[in-house]
């Protein structure tokens, strides 16, 4: 069922000291969802935002245990408020994921030559340190790309299957679709070619032009389009370490309306134009650190989190930020209250965003059933149908008829396991009985629309289930 009002948790930068303990930090957060829930009249935030910096880094294995602390965290995280469901928690790394370990290994220092400059600007694989005042080449590209290895091994631990990270850099970036929340976020790594002699972000080309298609055919479904990075876009003029801004024109061009990212440490909001003439924006939201200490908090900042309020209205979304806080002084155990957006005096603020035109579901229907007929791939339309509002009856119909068709028994208990009307209450009970579960078949004959219904052949079809229940053979090997 299509919600049409969620929020979003935000995070980034955990930079937990060996010292602290995410117990704590968990156990604040939850406290803290008690009361920004009840003052602003939400429910529990619907997606994980976690924009990169999971380890504060150090010897190979200080990351290791750092990733497995972090891991514990994040799964604990993930079961408080999103029932465990990791299809719902989007992940990127950060500088910090980076192991400078490898990307020193896979330098070597180079002869003096007067034309620093030119190799510097002209040569991707040329590095200058300022420390000794010499260039580094990179000359062994596999262990540059390794220093990854660490937040991949993390990142595929963490979801176990039900996603993976490639160890190509063309290739870092996923698309998570959120169809009942009619959002879609494209999570890119801003740590190509970063390393410890450049701390500028950087998203690999590749990720932006592989990625373009599918949030074409995501924007033309009517999802609000959401890009998550690590790096700011901006920064001082001695300052080297941020994402070239001009990237952004071309997130604008895909249609993705908001950027979520770190790094700064702070929170800010920022209204980026693409020019004056379509008035076309992405709106740019950063987080501060979740829970560093004090020598990684800029001045007069505390550690701090975003939750941010989707609605969806009649002709627009609403979008309001809402800051937490820390107010304990970067304490052992946070103590969360509402806090300033950078540069303002306020602890919340408001927009709005263009809604998607949204899809007309008899029209999407019929292209899916006929190239479904045409290319007999029934497999393809269940795919597809499971994407779009599985709440409207059309929908439901047709996917409830293909997954009869292919006996997925465990899909039809799933989408159908709160029967809308006669037909897929017999269809489930079907389906449950073929399953072989009595401890299922119990579950769905305590549903109130089939133990009280009284068509005669939901009734019938609910003596069978009855007498399969009682059957002592039955679901036994």
């Amino acid at each position: 069922m299509r919600e049409n009002t969620y929020s979003i948790l935000h995070i980034s930068d955990l930079h937990k000291r060996d010292e602290d303990d995410y117990d704590n930090l968990l156990q604040s957060m939850k406290e803290d969802c008690e009361k920004y829930v009840l003052k602003y009249n939400l429910t529990k935030p619907k997606i994980i935002i976690v924009s990169g910096d999971i380890v504060k880094g150090g010897k190979p294995e200080e990351i290791s245990s750092q990733y497995d602390q972090a891991s514990e965290f994040l799964n604990n995280l993930t079961e408080f408020f999103l029932e465990n469901d990791k299809t719902r928690i989007i992940i990127v790394p950060g500088n910090h994921d980076v192991d400078w370990n490898k990307s020193k290994i896979s330098m070597r220092k180079q002869d003096k030559t007067e034309k620093v400059l030119d190799k510097i600007k002209n040569d991707p694989q040329i590095r200058w340190s300022w420390d000794e005042l010499c260039l580094y080449r990179i000359i062994d590209e596999d262990m540059y790309n390794s220093r990854m290895n660490s937040f991949i091994a993390f990142y595929n631990n963490f979801y176990s299957g039900i996603r993976s990270y490639s160890k190509e850099p063309k290739e870092q970036y996923q698309i998570y679709d959120i169809p009942n929340l009619n959002i879609a976020c494209v999570a890119y790594n801003s740590c190509y070619r970063n390393d410890h002699l450049n701390w500028a972000g950087c998203i690999h080309p590749s990720c932006i032009t592989k990625s373009s298609d599918e949030l074409v055919y995501l924007h033309k479904k009517g999802r609000l389009l959401v890009g998550v990075w690590h790096h700011h876009t901006s920064g001082l003029p001695k300052e080297n370490n941020y994402l070239d801004y001009r990237i952004l024109k071309t997130m604008i061009d895909k249609n993705i309306q908001i950027g979520l990212f770190g790094h700064q440490h702070l929170c800010n909001i920022v209204n980026e134009y693409k020019n004056v003439i379509d008035d076309k924006r992405i709106l740019l939201i950063g987080a501060g650190t979740l829970y560093g200490d004090r020598n990684s908090l800029p001045p007069n900042t505390q550690r701090q989190y975003n939750i941010i309020v989707i609605q969806y209205n009649e002709t627009d979304i609403n979008c309001k930020f809402l800051i937490r806080e820390d107010k304990s002084q970067a304490f052992e155990i946070p103590m969360w209250d509402e806090g300033k957006i950078e540069g303002t005096l306020s602890s919340s603020w408001s927009t709005s965003l263009i809604k998607p035109k949204q899809p007309d579901i008899e029209i999407v229907l019929n292209q899916i059933i006929v190239e479904t007929e045409k290319n007999n791939n029934i497999d393809s339309a269940i795919e597809q149908l499971i994407k779009m509002d599985t709440s409207n009856s059309l929908v439901r119909k047709i996917l409830l008829e293909y997954l009869d068709k292919k006996k997925y028994n465990n899909l039809i208990y799933q989408y159908y396991g709160l029967p809308e009307n006669n037909t897929e209450a017999i269809f489930l009970m079907e389906a449950v009985s073929e399953l072989g579960d009595k401890e299922i078949i119990g579950k769905v004959l305590s549903i109130p629309f089939i133990s009280e219904n009284q068509d005669v052949a939901v009734k019938e079809q609910r003596r069978h289930l009855d007498f399969l229940v009682k059957d002592k053979k039955y679901g036994t090997n």
